[in-house]
């Protein structure tokens, strides 16, 4: 009697002992598998996404600081003019001491007078717009030299330096944008980006908020000048910088493009 309670004493602590079966450890393997690959799958879509925003900011960050300095140039645009000084100084607005405003402006390229650093100093300021080999993505690049004394205004020369690249808009009142070269992912960026090349860079207004007509496209085109008239009628400019990532977006299978656009009113001597 007593050796069979033993032997099922021993059956029972076998029992309590035994693992899984072939058929459930395969079943639990493929659970976790399928849990996992989700797992995996969701942090390879967040590292994406992780990416594509870091880059999409640092885009925002550039462009925003690259439209807040032209904004910051325009509002200086004009200053010191005639009108503070007793005596006009000599030369008109050949002298050094004197801002005219507006020198020349195209949708794509704007040439002005202003102390932009506030040193006293009247700079000479051009922004243009820089194609790739006539075709976009193209780089707004900034000049700023100090005024010359004896020197017409639209003739002191640039020296380039700051810039912004990837530039998508290149459009005037009236003409046609730049074609945007490359594909992304066999799309046409052309077709792809089309909504974003068809604002003009710079849009110019008159003092009842008119948009001002015939500016030209780029000032190549209108290499005569403008006329005292047109120049005389801007009161206001708008700024339009719409650019794309170097980065693609996986997820969404495109290049993140922004759009930034400002305006400043300005004190043109001219009027």
């Amino acid at each position: 009697m007593q050796n069979q309670v033993m032997q099922m004493k021993m059956k029972q602590a076998q029992r309590a002992q035994r693992g899984f079966s072939l058929l459930e450890m395969i079943i639990v393997v493929s659970i976790l598998t399928i849990v996992m690959a989700g797992v995996f799958s969701m942090m390879n879509t967040a590292q994406k996404r992780y990416s594509v925003e870091d880059t999409k900011l640092d885009l925002q960050q550039e462009s925003r600081e690259f439209l807040d300095q032209v904004i910051r140039d325009l509002h200086q645009a004009g200053f010191p003019n005639t009108r503070m000084y007793d005596t006009t100084p000599t030369g008109g607005e050949s002298s050094a001491k004197v801002a005219v405003g507006l020198v020349r402006v195209s949708h794509t390229d704007i040439i002005f007078e202003g102390d932009v650093n506030g040193d006293g100093i009247v700079d000479s300021v051009r922004y243009q717009l820089l194609t790739s080999g006539g075709t976009c993505p193209c780089t707004l690049q900034r000049s700023q030299v100090d005024k010359v004394d004896g020197t017409a205004p639209d003739q002191q020369g640039t020296n380039f330096s700051a810039q912004v690249q990837r530039v998508l808009n290149s459009n005037g009142t009236g003409n046609s944008p730049l074609t945007i070269s490359g594909t992304t992912l066999g799309t046409s960026n052309d077709t792809k980006y089309a909504s974003y090349k068809a604002a003009p860079l710079f849009e110019f207004y008159d003092q009842n908020g008119v948009i001002v007509s015939g500016i030209p496209n780029d000032l190549a085109t209108a290499n005569t000048g403008n006329s005292a008239t047109l120049l005389a009628s801007i009161r206001s400019v708008r700024v339009t910088i719409n650019s794309f990532a170097s980065s693609i977006d996986q997820v969404n299978r495109a290049y993140p493009a922004i759009s930034m656009t400002s305006s400043a009113r300005i004190a043109n001597n001219r009027l």
